[in-house]
């Protein structure tokens, strides 16, 4: 029983922390190409 109810929690967890990571790359990405593309065309 207590597999069965911890399992979910972690899954979310680590799902919740790859997601979060990956947004943070992601926005982080796109700001540094934004700031770049500004930059050549300023």
């Amino acid at each position: 029983m207590r597999n069965k109810i911890r399992m979910p929690i972690f899954v979310f967890l680590v799902d919740f922390c790859i997601g979060k990571t990956y947004i943070i790359i992601k926005s982080y990405k796109l700001t540094r190409n934004w700031e770049a593309d500004g930059h050549e065309s300023g």
